[in-house]
């Protein structure tokens, strides 16, 4: 905090959430500590802001495994139940007389739409310095989306610390230019380039939609009614959109400007408005697990300027 890497609500500023539930637990550890050896409240206080933080980043009132959205630098290397203030685990005692927990008006470029069934959540990229090496995805217009706190639309992960397997464009859920970057890490030359470049990026949030835009290349708007959430993206150029699906969902039926999705319990319909619109499914691997693989399935899209999906649950 004192250095700067966290912003006055508790919000780390590397846009991870996977960092930011470790060092919430972290600093839970060392106010724990320092209730039992010290006077002093700093990482008391600290703690509850970044819990609070942490919360807003669930689709739920409690940290879990499924209600977390894992958007970040890597596959997380520790579960979400770690932060379970109920867990019955040996972590479990530091949450022992933590206060009430409410959700953090979210900052440092973190956005999201949320009603009684939907959460989505995405990361603007509003802060305008480089990101260290490892850490900065390329994914300005990507998202994560669940209903009722299952997952829909996910983001797929890194593979490990060492790999660079997940961070272009083409791995998350956006829209996609050729080689282009639009997020850059590193210091030096490509911290000039990462300035110049996210001074292109226009990001206008409302209660029910989010816009985001490249100058002179592509905008997308998400936004909920009553029963959808909707993409409406719009190309200038000759590009494409992706998405990757919850490995938890398989494709039960594909028909002309529709796709079915089956889970355990809920089924999802996607459809397609536009000029031309080409879709293609293709098998991918997600790592929401450190070092691991799973299964997953990834839907790329294109079309003549503008192109609607609506997302519904189809019960």
């Amino acid at each position: 905090e004192r250095h700067g890497l966290i912003d006055d609500n508790g919000f780390l500023k590397e846009c991870s959430t996977h960092y930011q539930l470790l060092l919430s637990k972290n600093i839970r550890e060392l106010a724990t500590l320092e209730s039992e050896i010290a006077e002093s409240s700093y990482f008391t206080d600290l703690s509850q802001r970044m819990n609070n933080a942490t919360l807003s980043l669930s689709s739920s009132a409690q940290v879990t495994p499924s209600s977390f959205a894992k958007i970040g630098d890597i596959s997380p290397d520790i579960p979400a139940d770690w932060y379970s203030l109920t867990s019955e685990a040996p972590w479990g005692k530091i949450w022992k007389g933590v206060g009430h927990f409410h959700e953090t008006p979210l900052s440092s470029g973190w956005v999201s739409l949320k009603s009684s069934n939907w959460f989505s959540l995405s990361q603007s990229h509003e802060l305008t310095g480089p990101y260290a090496l490892g850490h900065g995805h390329d994914d300005y217009g990507s998202f994560t989306l669940s209903y009722q706190g299952t997952p829909i639309i996910i983001d797929r992960g890194r593979r490990t610390y060492s790999s660079n397997e997940g961070t272009e464009r083409k791995d998350h859920n956006t829209i996609c230019e050729g080689t282009k970057l639009q997020i850059f890490k590193g210091a030096g030359l490509k911290e000039a380039a990462s300035i110049h470049s996210k001074k292109k990026l226009r990001t206008k949030v409302t209660c029910d939609k989010i816009n985001f835009e490249v100058k002179d290349h592509w905008s997308r708007s998400l936004s909920l009614d009553s029963n959808n959430f909707i993409i409406e993206d719009n190309y200038i150029s000759s590009i494409y959109s992706t998405l990757y699906f919850s490995p938890r969902l398989k494709i039960e039926q594909r028909s002309q400007g529709e796709i079915h999705l089956k889970g355990d319990d809920l089924s999802f319909l996607i459809k397609f408005e536009g000029d031309r619109v080409t879709t293609s499914l293709s098998s991918t691997t997600a790592f929401l697990t450190y070092g691991q693989s799973t299964k997953s399935t990834c839907l790329k899209w294109s079309g003549s300027g503008s192109v609607i999906i609506r997302i519904s649950c189809d019960t």
